[in-house]
């Protein structure tokens, strides 16, 4: 599935939700959740490494100065209506989010979700499809600036160390999750 084949002749800045089914709304109100609630997301068995537990470092490049005045939830929304990002990128970007979590040198907590949702949707529709829009796009439907796009997108893949394949079973594991509504195991 490719971007291009996605676009509507509408405006780009236009918001249409009526191309998303109930099941997709749905869907990403789980995830807004998750992103929302995300350490919440998740058992004891789930948490990151053990030696870093206690020594999260406070801010990553991906912390905000103050918390964002969307809420991720219309934030997420934006960037499906306006991004036309597919859902299997989104779903993606959760897994690849929750990778850096479990590094356990960072929180997830508000004042990262938005920023980690931009730059982990980005990779994840480059690394689905073979056609995708520039950054300056990404940067204008994420409300970041380029430079600073950019600069999150190559912050995550490096904390990835660019491993950012993710396989069948692993990504089954968080759609199935998200749907039947399952918190621990996304």
């Amino acid at each position: 599935m490719c971007i291009r084949d996605r676009v509507s002749t509408q405006s780009t800045w236009e918001f249409n939700m009526t191309s998303i089914s109930t099941n997709q709304a749905m869907l990403f109100s789980k995830i807004a959740g998750a992103l929302e609630n995300f350490e919440d997301f998740y058992s004891s068995s789930e948490t990151p490494k053990a030696s870093c537990q206690s020594t999260f470092r406070t801010k990553s490049r991906f912390t905000s100065s103050a918390l964002p005045k969307i809420s991720i939830s219309d934030y997420l929304q934006q960037i499906l209506t306006v991004g036309r990002i597919p859902e299997e990128a989104i779903i993606m970007a959760l897994i690849y989010i929750r990778k850096f979590w479990k590094l356990g040198k960072y929180r997830v907590s508000a004042l990262e979700a938005h920023r980690l949702l931009a730059a982990s949707c980005a990779i994840a529709v480059k690394f689905l499809c073979d056609e995708h829009y520039y950054n300056s796009f990404y940067a204008r439907v994420f409300r970041l600036k380029l430079r600073e796009f950019n600069k999150l997108e190559s912050g995550l893949l490096k904390e990835l160390k660019y491993k950012v394949f993710v396989t069948t079973e692993e990504y089954e594991k968080v759609y199935v999750a998200l749907k039947e509504d399952r918190k621990n195991s996304i």
